[in-house]
């Protein structure tokens, strides 16, 4: 079940603490609404603002997406072992995310279902060869 607009407390959920001024304050619940109308968890907005990062959340999402599949679900989708998933993150650089943490995107799941599709159809070609006889 996703958080509705209306049903999450921003103030109580500490999403307003440190913004003074009714302006401020008015700006921030509207943008807060409009992300979580977005579909965004109280938990990313919470990381976005311990962050300092909320007023730029609506672009990274729109050039990155938003982080909703943990790495157990990115392997489940994809048929992938879940090691091998995990493993592909660290070698991109990446932290290793938290068992429960949502830190993957549609464009990653994209990116292993295509290391999937790509490892079974390697895995069926025959050897190449470079002798010309």
């Amino acid at each position: 079940m996703t958080d509705s607009e209306e049903d999450v407390d921003l103030d109580a959920e500490g999403l307003l603490e440190g913004v003074e001024g009714e302006a401020a304050r008015e700006d921030r619940t509207k943008l807060l609404r409009e992300l979580l109308d977005q579909g965004l968890s109280v938990d990313a907005l919470r990381r976005a603002v311990e962050q300092d990062r909320l007023v730029l959340l609506p672009v990274e999402l729109a050039l990155t997406g938003e982080e909703r599949y943990t790495l157990a679900e990115l392997a489940e989708r994809t048929g992938l072992d879940e090691e091998f998933v995990s493993d592909a993150v660290m070698a991109l650089g990446l932290p290793r995310p938290g068992p429960d943490e949502r830190r993957a995107t549609e464009g990653d799941l994209e990116s292993m279902q295509a290391v999937k599709y790509t490892s079974t159809s390697a895995s069926r070609a025959k050897p190449f060869s470079r002798s010309c006889a």
